[in-house]
């Protein structure tokens, strides 16, 4: 017999109803576009479905005051809860600390089992299907975009790796840096580096001062041009495993998302340019690639 109070059912069971709560939201969406719930994150939707009903995607914003404070309580819970704070722990360097230049190398080896099939619907709750490419975008900055969403829904190989997870968007085996806050420091001295710029274009490297050492940068792979950190989406590593259970997942969350979990949303350092310095990758690479530690 099962236990009401198992949470291991109430987790399954709770999740299979978001899943296809989600798909209503997603269809609801689709056919009416021009909603003002149709362009904020679909996780809020998702949000006010559940606790107001569907109808009231039509009416957003004008939304019950108890759907406003549903909302934030579960904003602030996804901040507390995927803060991860050592997210570019590890060093970037190969292991004898010398710079890999910029010759290619080999795909990098399975270093653990790269699984692609997520959890739930997790890959597509936010998912690369919420983003849209902008007419005239750069084609390095398109196949960039499309290379870090390709790697959303992994969930393990990435733990403490966030500055090589961001320069593979761009067909690097790592960064060639030792941490996000070291390829900070440099973008800086460089001039590459916009310090306080909260509205990071397509395709940028955005930092944050995380309270450890190491620090943390994620891909841009949705701008706005209102600068509204809620429809601003980057992908990172990490901030989702305590809740799914992965290890070294990649997750695409909006900016005010995983702003509120560094220094209690103090930590945003800016944006730099996209510049890395490791080797490339061979051409033709298929991703997602094994992160190759």
């Amino acid at each position: 017999m099962w236990d009401v109070k198992d949470g291991a059912i109430h987790a399954r069971v709770g999740g299979e109803y978001l899943c296809g709560r989600l798909a209503g939201v997603r269809a609801i969406r689709g056919q009416h576009p021009d909603w003002a719930s149709s362009q904020i994150p679909v996780l809020d939707a998702l949000i006010i479905a559940h606790n107001a009903g569907e109808s009231r995607l039509r009416t957003y914003p004008n939304i019950p005051d108890v759907t406003t404070a549903f909302i934030e309580n579960v904003n602030q819970r996804v901040a507390e809860w995927s803060t991860v704070t050592d997210a570019g722990l590890l060093s970037d360097l190969p292991d004898d600390g010398s710079s890999p230049g910029p010759s290619n190398v080999s795909t990098p080896g399975l270093s653990g089992p790269l699984d692609t099939s997520g959890v739930g619907c997790l890959p597509g709750l936010g998912g690369p299907r919420d983003v849209v490419i902008p007419p005239g975008t750069p084609n390095d900055v398109a196949t960039a975009v499309q290379t870090a969403l390709a790697y959303v829904g992994v969930t393990s190989g990435w733990t403490q790796l966030c500055d090589r997870l961001a320069c593979r968007a761009y067909g690097y085996v790592g960064s060639g840096f030792s941490t996000a806050k070291a390829h900070w420091n440099e973008m800086v001295l460089s001039g590459r580096a916009h310090p306080g710029d909260t509205c990071p274009p397509l395709g940028s490297f955005a930092f944050w001062n995380t309270g450890r050492p190491a620090g943390h940068v994620s891909v841009v792979v949705q701008a706005d041009p209102g600068c509204d950190p809620a429809k601003i989406m980057l992908t990172s590593n990490g901030v989702f495993d305590s809740a799914t259970g992965n290890h070294g997942g990649v997750y695409l969350l909006s900016m005010a998302q995983l702003n509120a979990g560094y220094l209690s949303g103090r930590g945003y350092l800016g944006w730099s340019d996209p510049i890395c310095q490791g080797a490339r990758l061979p051409a033709g690479t298929v991703h997602p690639a094994p992160s190759g530690r």
